[in-house]
């Protein structure tokens, strides 16, 4: 076995941590030689896998003569077009990128005959928003994810391609009785400006409330229960980070969300539990009626535990009042 070979078969290139996998190995793996004759190797290229959004750290160590502004790596997105660049000139180089998900692609290259050595490249994500309840795509309102607590969190403003950015968000919430609205809202520094805005819309599409993204309470008149849709949106490519809007009504009373038949603020299985209880009367206690009645049909019965059953775990629910 040659001394090339030797080196082809030890040397590792990729780390891979949570969230972001690879492929395409290259020919020679964390390796570039500057021998007589031998025409070197000129980009090594990679792919990564981004399953949330997140800071995406690539990270570079290598020897002394890698270092240099010939010695280049690339980010590029799904179109293979250039979303940033770090030029390593030390060692370790490091440059982070907030990325949505997606897949992605590494290039490291070196653009002069006389660099040559071994290196060692990273890719780490740290999650955005590990806590987020998105579901993916909700962009639109149409594809609003459903919230079955008084907590909304999210994150925003990652990128998807070059062009591409998570701009908005869409979450609904269907909330038992009117009055007043209090959120309380949370989020990144990177994320507070008056170009990052959160507003609220009644079924009809009528905005219902308007605050931009600092910490703080906010209250919203709202008249009527009903499905209330929550907008979060940035007006800049530079603006990112995670939120989260604790809900409640004014005066310390419990928000009433539609099947959250005990009360506890969260739509489960628990609550379809007690509905079927409710409705074949045996025992039950802290039993909100209101929230229970989820086909508006003023009866209390198996059909809306069956409801309720659904709804919690995320399945199309027919005849779910508005």
């Amino acid at each position: 076995m040659t001394f090339r070979e030797i080196l082809k078969t030890f040397l590792w290139i990729f780390i891979l941590t949570m969230g972001i996998t690879a492929s395409a190995y290259p020919e020679e793996l964390g390796h570039w030689t500057a021998l007589m004759g031998h025409e070197p190797a000129e980009e090594h290229t990679y792919h990564i896998k981004v399953d949330q959004d997140g800071t995406v750290e690539i990270t570079v160590s290598c020897q002394n003569s890698m270092t240099s502004q010939y010695t280049v790596v690339t980010l590029k997105d799904r179109y293979n077009k250039e979303i940033g660049r770090m030029y390593v000139m030390s060692s370790p180089s490091r440059k982070n990128f907030f990325l949505a998900p997606g897949d992605f692609t590494v290039i490291i290259g070196k653009y002069r005959s006389d660099i040559y050595g071994t290196y060692v490249m990273t890719a780490n994500l740290t999650p955005a928003n590990p806590g987020s309840m998105e579901g993916e795509n909700n962009d639109i309102k149409d594809r609003a994810s459903p919230v079955n607590s008084p907590v909304i969190s999210g994150s925003i403003g990652y990128q998807y391609t070059k062009d591409e950015f998570d701009r908005t968000d869409w979450f609904a919430m269907d909330i038992v009785s009117g009055g007043q609205l209090e959120v309380e809202i949370d989020c990144s520094q990177s994320l507070q400006s008056q170009y990052s805005t959160l507003e609220i819309f009644d079924s009809s599409n009528n905005k219902v409330g308007f605050a931009t993204l600092y910490p703080g309470k906010r209250t919203f008149n709202i008249k009527n229960g009903g499905i209330y849709y929550f907008k979060v949106f940035v007006g800049r490519t530079d603006l990112h980070g995670a939120y989260q809007f604790n809900i409640s009504l004014s005066g310390g009373n419990p928000l009433a969300i539609k099947g959250d038949a005990n009360g506890d603020g969260k739509l489960n299985i628990v609550d379809a539990l007690m509905t079927a209880r409710y409705a074949v009367k045996l025992g039950v206690t802290s039993f909100h009626p209101e929230s229970a009645d989820v086909n508006c049909d003023k009866i209390i019965n198996i059909i809306d535990a069956l409801m309720i059953a659904r709804k919690a775990v995320q399945l199309n629910t027919p005849g779910w009042c508005k």
